[in-house]
């Protein structure tokens, strides 16, 4: 081989400039190979090239399950999880039309585990004084920013672990600690969160006891 042949796609044989191709554990893919994986494949990098070839061929056959795929429920803003109960199956999808993103199609039966958390996040507020100095509120003010997140372990051969986000932006609320609790009890968008994440507990439960 010479000193500047073009390597290639160790999946599709496409020819590679030498600014192109993704390492994987023992090879290169090109960028088309990789916008056909799922995007919830993401241990690529350590991942052999014969069992890359597996997932491209599963995600070729995911294809006709999407197409038989019938939404009975939603639940979250972005992504989504759609649930069909004819099939006993669930996607996880950012797009409203499936067949263009042609996402993973997974079996009830398959999920190993599942959870949900509040993730929670604050930062002191301040205001300028008129002598132009930064200063605290009193009693302090805080920012504190809420993200309920659904935890899927999966007995899957390329799909392990799936976290999903139940609403697109961070829940914010201002408020003093004392009034923290309180203020997240009548928070609407706060309890919207709880209230989805908890009915998607309540779906996977359900639908796990069937199999």
């Amino acid at each position: 081989m010479g000193l500047f042949s073009r390597k290639e796609c160790d999946v599709c044989k496409k020819k590679l400039s030498l600014a192109e191709g993704l390492k994987c554990l023992d090879g290169s893919i090109c960028s088309e190979c990789k916008k056909k994986m799922s995007p919830l494949f993401t241990d690529y990098k350590n991942t052999p090239i014969e069992k890359i070839k597996e997932h491209l061929v599963y995600r070729e056959e995911n294809k006709s399950r999407v197409k038989e795929f019938v939404a009975s429920a939603t639940y979250g803003e972005y992504p989504k999880v759609l649930i069909d109960e004819k099939h006993n199956w669930f996607v996880v999808s950012k797009q409203p039309k499936l067949m263009e993103e042609n996402p993973d199609v997974f079996d009830f039966k398959d999920v190993k585990d599942f959870s949900f958390h509040v993730e929670q996040s604050k930062r002191e507020l301040h205001f300028t004084n008129k002598k132009g100095k930064t200063c605290s509120y009193k009693p302090a003010r805080y920012e504190f920013l809420y993200q309920a997140k659904f935890n899927i372990s999966m007995n899957h051969p390329f799909i392990h672990d799936i976290s999903i986000r139940m609403t697109q932006n961070d829940v914010k609320i201002i408020s003093e600690m004392a009034d923290k609790e309180k203020n997240e009890q009548t928070n609407e968008n706060y309890q919207k969160m709880l209230e989805s994440a908890e009915s998607l507990r309540q779906v996977f439960e359900a639908h796990i006891k069937e199999e």
